[in-house]
């Protein structure tokens, strides 16, 4: 099995912290099997939004 270290994390540009955060989740919707649900990662998540990068949507 595969391990992130929080150093890994802490190099990663934006477009590559991204691109984690959207295939974490899409793990832990193949994990748990969420029927009709919805997986929402922005892009660019340096924009002020409020604190929300992504979600999965039931």
């Amino acid at each position: 099995m595969n391990s992130i270290s929080l150093e890994n994390i802490t190099n990663l540009k934006a477009e590559q912290l991204t691109q984690l955060f959207l295939m974490l989740l899409h793990l832990e919707y193949k994990k748990y099997n969420f029927p009709n649900s919805y997986i929402n990662v922005l892009q660019n998540i340096i924009t002020a939004d409020g604190g929300e990068d992504g979600r999965i949507t039931i």
